[in-house]
Parts: C-alpha cells; sequence; structure tokens
C-alpha cells in the first residue's frame, strides 16, 4: 500500500510544479504605476501627492523639480564647474643684513673715535711708592697696586684723591683729567711719599 502511495505523491508533486510554472508564464506581469511628477501636477492643476511620495517645494527660486519618491540630490561634498586654481602668493626675499666690522682698539660714539684711556702703573712695595715721581699726559689713568706685606695708603696733599686702607693684593685708580702736579702721600706710614705731574 506505501509502494502505491509514494509515486501518486510524486506525480502530484510534478503536476503542481508545471502548473505554477505554465500561470507564471501566461499571466503578464502588471507594469509599476509611475507616480506624476511636479511638472504634470502644476499643468493638471492637481496638487495632492501619492501618499508614499516625498513632498518636493514648489518654489521656483529655490528648488528644482524631482521624480517623486526620489530625494532631491543636495551639494554637500560637490563642486560644479572648473575648479579655480589658488592665486600664487608673492614671495618677499628676506633682506640680508650687512656684516658688522670687527671692533678694534678705538670705541666709535657719533662717527668719533675715542681712544683708550693710557694706564701707568705704581707698585707699593718695602714701604716705598716705585715709581716715586711719574709723568703722564692728561686723561690717564695711574693704578696702585699694595704689594706690600702692610696696609697702605695713597692720599693726596691736597684731597685731590684718597684711597682706603689698602690690605695687601688691593689696588686703587685714579683718572688724571687736569694738568698740574700732585704729591700724595701714605696716611699710614707719612714718610711714604710720591708725585704724579701731568701735562698736556
Amino acid at each position: 500500500m506505501k509502494k502505491a502511495i509514494f509515486p501518486i505523491i510524486i506525480v502530484l508533486a510534478i503536476a503542481i510544479g508545471l502548473g505554477y510554472w505554465w500561470m507564471m508564464t501566461k499571466v503578464p506581469s502588471s507594469p509599476k504605476p509611475v507616480a506624476p511628477t511636479q511638472t504634470s501636477q502644476q499643468q493638471n492643476g492637481d496638487s495632492s501627492l501619492p501618499s508614499d511620495a516625498t513632498t518636493v517645494s514648489t518654489s521656483p527660486s529655490t528648488s528644482t523639480p524631482t521624480d517623486v519618491g526620489t530625494a532631491a540630490p543636495t551639494n554637500v561634498g560637490i563642486q560644479t564647474g572648473t575648479a579655480t586654481p589658488p592665486a600664487p602668493t608673492a614671495q618677499h626675499p628676506t633682506p640680508t643684513q650687512p656684516q658688522q666690522p670687527l671692533p678694534t682698539d678705538t670705541t666709535t660714539v657719533s662717527n668719533q673715535k675715542l681712544a683708550l684711556p693710557t694706564i701707568e702703573y705704581v707698585n707699593i712695595s718695602n714701604m716705598a711708592f716705585s715709581p716715586a715721581i711719574v709723568g703722564i699726559k692728561k686723561g690717564t689713568v695711574v693704578k696702585w697696586s699694595n704689594d706690600d706685606s702692610v696696609v697702605h695708603t695713597v692720599t693726596e696733599d691736597n684731597g685731590a684723591f684718597n684711597s682706603p686702607a689698602l690690605n695687601p693684593t688691593d689696588g686703587f685708580t685714579f683718572t688724571f683729567s687736569e694738568v698740574g702736579t700732585y704729591n700724595y702721600h701714605c696716611s699710614i706710614h707719612p714718610s711714604m711719599k710720591g708725585t704724579v705731574k701731568v701735562t698736556e
């Protein structure tokens, strides 16, 4: 009994499949209805749209008519026309600084050369000024250095200059800007005397 039913089931399945295939080939497929565009709606005076249509603005100055159901393309990230190349940037040459001349032994101030002052040295040793008499030009600097083992001073007799107490290895300088003869001594040891003669 089971063997007799099995071929019948196979034949019925084949028949059903053939019938479905015949129906699909014979029945013409209905074309999809085309939704009216905005242009046709304006001509017919019908402003209504299908329920599944996307509302499109009718302002002629701000929108472009599109197919119903299709979103209007946007201009994000899209450029039309020919791209304008960037304007070239003007290159300005960097001005070069002229090299400054190397400094010399003289200092230039307002196009006038000022000579460096001359320095004359006097040593204080063995309880005496050496040399005891010094002849210099106006504007010369005299420097006394205490090379002795005790404290001394350099004191001008009329008070033109007076050093503090000079410990061993200390020094004292004075610029002679006036012509004349300057006698000086050590205030601690009055027997120690010296002379500076200044000329033009």
